[in-house]
């Protein structure tokens, strides 16, 4: 069974007020469907509405925009844009500032890593041994 409508709200004929206008509907597009297509279908549920009730219904209509645009405005796109430019900014800086203080680690410890290499170890298992270490003094061990 697949769904294709869930309603959140569920209302008996008696319980139903037709002054309140509060009701937001969120729903998909069917694939191959566009917005004027459906706002087209939608418009013509609305007019039969307002026909059937026109004391509450009369001036009431239907306006098909993406969720994306409903929940962030052109404004807010851009701000939220910009702040992802400034974490993703700062997260670099520290990036490099980190991967520059393993640098300078790395080179202090240029004979050590040399004579481990005479004695026959693998890259692989400096850069485990060096790895160890960073996490045991990352986390005060």
């Amino acid at each position: 069974m697949q769904i294709e409508f869930l309603v959140p709200l569920s209302f008996k004929p008696d319980e139903i007020n037709r002054q309140d206008h509060r009701l937001l509907i969120t729903g998909r597009l069917k694939p191959g469907i566009s917005l004027a297509a459906a706002e087209a279908d939608l418009q013509v549920i609305a007019a039969g509405i307002a026909r059937d009730y026109p004391a509450t219904n009369q001036n009431w209509g239907v306006h098909v925009t993406p969720l994306r645009n409903y929940w962030f405005a052109k404004q807010t796109q851009n701000t939220l844009w910009a702040l992802l430019g400034a974490v993703g900014f700062l997260l670099l800086i520290s990036c490099a500032n980190v991967a520059n203080l393993l640098l300078a680690k790395a080179s202090t410890r240029r004979k050590e890593v040399a004579l481990r290499a005479s004695l026959s170890a693998t890259r692989a298992r400096v850069f485990m041994q060096f790895l160890t270490e960073s996490v045991f003094k990352c986390y005060g061990f």
